[in-house]
């Protein structure tokens, strides 16, 4: 048994309360968006991946129901998958109706903030600095995996749990769908774009100094990287400033991959064979591939520790 019906209730009101709330909210900020595709706004509902996750759990779902003969953790798991599923949506529509309705004004005003004080408390430069260390290929293929796969990261650890530990289950699916909740005022307050977007890509037309340039200039990802960033960049990066990229800090996926590891390592220590190497190199790759600044990794771990803590002690 996956928990008592009376904490599903409460699950129930904990989860669906927030997520009206920022359902409102998407819908005030696409509504006076300035954006004249209609279509565009239409389609922020929709996101492939986030069903196929959902669908693949479903039939995972079935197919423990018929080998345990548990009806009633079936309708149980089904509740927890609907629940993920209606949050999924709710999380896309939101951070794409952010993307069109934050103004370049707020946008460069939360970026320049972050780089300046990320300089203050972490070595100038630093994340072109780290460009410059001359990492072996094999290792910058294991950083853009990590980085890029986290998706399959996700359906491994949930078929683990899931088949392992109906308990973690919960505590699991919980966790994935607060966590964006709690990066929501994040975003909305502190809208801070890619390090990509402001520095390669200008999308602010900035005149920098020279310094700047000369960073700029100097600082060469390889083919593999600079590959992986393209293809990032058609989906984060609109080529005529339809839209901003504004989920810098904290990030998302070092935080999904922290309570992705977590509840892997509560199955079987012998897991962190492989989930160590692969949060750490997930950790790197969110500044290395310039998708985020360092700050914005640091702040994303922290949040996932407490996150954690409050799952733990008091959602159990």
């Amino acid at each position: 048994m996956i928990c008592k019906r009376n904490q599903i209730v409460k699950d129930l009101i904990l989860i669906l309360f927030p997520l009206i709330i920022v359902s409102a909210i998407s819908f005030f900020l696409i509504h006076n968006s300035e954006a004249t595709d209609i279509v565009k706004k239409l389609s922020l509902l929709l996101d492939k991946r986030t069903y196929v996750v959902i669908l693949f759990l479903l039939l995972l779902s079935s197919i423990k129901v018929f080998l345990d003969k548990s009806r009633e953790n079936y309708f149980k798991s089904m509740f927890y998958i609907f629940l993920m599923g209606i949050s999924g949506v709710v999380v896309v529509n939101f951070v794409k109706a952010l993307f069109i309705s934050t103004s370049a004004e707020r946008a460069l005003i939360a970026t320049e903030l972050l780089i300046r004080f990320e300089n203050i408390i972490l070595p100038e430069n630093l994340i072109f600095k780290i460009h410059s260390l001359n990492i072996p290929t094999y290792i910058e293929k294991l950083i853009s995996w990590s980085y890029l796969n986290l998706t399959l990261v996700f359906v491994i650890t949930f078929i683990l749990v899931f088949l392992f530990n109906n308990v973690d289950y919960r505590k699991l699916t919980l966790s994935i769908i607060i966590a964006p909740i709690l990066l929501f005022p994040f975003w909305f307050i502190f809208p801070a774009t890619s390090p990509e977007g402001f520095y390669n890509k200008n999308i602010f037309n900035l005149e920098f100094s020279d310094n700047t340039k000369n960073l700029i200039s100097t600082h060469q990802h390889s083919k593999i990287i600079r590959g992986d960033i393209n293809e990032l960049n058609q989906t984060w990066i609109s080529p005529t400033n339809q839209f901003i990229n504004v989920t810098s800090i904290p990030s998302l996926h070092v935080l999904f991959g922290y309570i992705l590891m977590f509840y892997a390592l509560r199955i079987k220590k012998i897991l962190a064979i492989f989930y160590i190497p692969w949060f750490i190199l997930n950790f790197i790759g969110t500044f290395y591939l310039f998708q985020h600044f360092i700050l914005d990794a640091i702040s994303g771990l922290i949040i996932g520790i407490l996150l954690i803590y409050l799952v733990e002690k008091k959602l159990t």
